[in-house]
């Protein structure tokens, strides 16, 4: 038990030393532009990563923070937590999506419309913001939402990206379409349509044409003087490298699996130490990673139950149906019946009466006759 304890303590010891915040790589003092690299998929280590950057770039009043961007998207938590960081940054944030060929899909299309300045290079592309789950069905939230949650999360992102349309002046009907349609447009497209605000071929491009403009920072307006202003990359540290890699939904989920086969080995084999250490490493690890993997599963877990309870009412109003069906059959069947045997009880009855009416008339025939001939014997008698 000692040996245990000792083992879990030093374990715990050296995952501590990983997750505390290490020492990042900061920029020079008087940085002019601070340069920021957004490339992947977004998650909580990006927006840690972003909301350093932007604390760096106002300690060292940057005359700009410069993101430059290519991401398919990303989870909605992280986008919105840079999204409010932007917000709040008193130094100005200009996203650019670059080099050509890269893409501010999904996630990156919120960021771009949060951003002060949004600008692209020639050959890229921007869009498909429509929400999708993380696990399960990978197709987009359809344009009319099957379920209550559906319309929800899709009317939540309409809302919010047109918030951001309408406090940085962008179009925002597009904006719209880009969340409910999954509508994409590339960079010549979105500048016409007033997505944007500038195409530029690379960075000192970009500087050029940002020199002299003016936008609203939470500070008040700012004039840009971004003319021959060295770009400094500001570089993630070790622990932000090492979030990225922690808090992706795929690592968070096998951590899962790792510390509950890990305890449940354990349990059957006492006394093997090491699978009970690691499935407690990965289970302490798994809690920050797999918060948002496990809100997934537990939407899906919700989805299937819903589709699963709709199919169970469906054929319970199937067969309800049916045998609606089958009841009506048989009552009619039944009437139908019970009319065919009136029409016989009245068919008898009338031959019985028919009957009896026959003999009636036979009897009194009958009588008749031998009145007849009783009368014609008296009278040869008398004769």
């Amino acid at each position: 038990m000692r040996c245990i304890t000792a083992i879990l303590t030093t374990a715990l010891m050296i995952v501590s030393c990983w997750i505390l915040p290490l020492s990042v790589s900061a920029a020079d003092a008087n940085t002019g532009v601070l340069r920021l690299q957004i490339d992947g998929a977004i998650g909580p280590a990006t927006a840690d990563y972003v909301e350093q950057g932007l604390h760096v770039a106002a300690n060292q009043h940057a005359e700009l923070v410069l993101i430059q961007m290519d991401t398919p998207g990303g989870l909605s938590s992280a986008m919105r937590d840079i999204i409010k960081t932007i917000l709040a940054s008193p130094v100005p944030v200009v996203t650019y999506v670059a080099p050509s060929g890269s893409r501010a899909a999904s996630a990156g299309t919120y960021i771009l419309y949060a951003s002060h300045i949004a600008a692209m290079a020639p050959a890229t592309n921007l869009g498909a913001a429509t929400p999708v789950q993380l696990m399960g069905d990978k197709s987009p939230t359809p344009a009319v939402p099957k379920t209550a949650e559906d319309q929800k999360v899709l009317n939540d992102a309409i809302a919010y990206i047109r918030g951001l349309a309408s406090q940085r002046g962008r179009n925002a009907d597009w904006a719209e379409q880009a969340v409910r349609n999954a509508a994409s447009l590339t960079a010549d497209q979105a500048l016409k349509q007033h997505v944007i605000d500038i195409i530029a071929s690379d960075t000192p491009d970009l500087l050029a044409k940002l020199d002299g403009r003016k936008v609203a920072t939470v500070s008040g307006q700012v004039t840009l003087h971004t003319a021959n202003l060295t770009v400094t990359d500001y570089t993630p540290g070790f622990r932000i490298k090492f979030l990225t890699v922690l808090t992706d939904p795929t690592v968070a989920y096998i951590l899962l699996l790792i510390g509950i086969y890990g305890l449940v080995f354990e349990g059957y084999n006492p006394g093997g130490v090491l699978p009970g250490v690691a499935g407690g490493i990965a289970l302490l690890l798994a809690p920050r990673s797999g918060a948002e993997t496990r809100r997934m599963i537990e939407s899906r877990a919700r989805r299937a139950g819903e589709r699963v309870r709709n199919a169970a009412t469906d054929v319970a109003d199937n067969v309800t149906s049916q045998v609606n069906e089958v009841r009506d059959r048989v009552t009619e069947r039944v009437g139908a019946a019970r009319r065919a045997v009136r029409r016989g009880q009245d068919q008898v009855l009338d031959a019985v009466d028919a009957g009896r009416y026959a003999a009636s008339e036979a009897r009194s025939d009958l009588e008749r006759r031998i009145a007849e001939n009783k009368a014609a014997r008296r009278e040869a008698n008398s004769l």
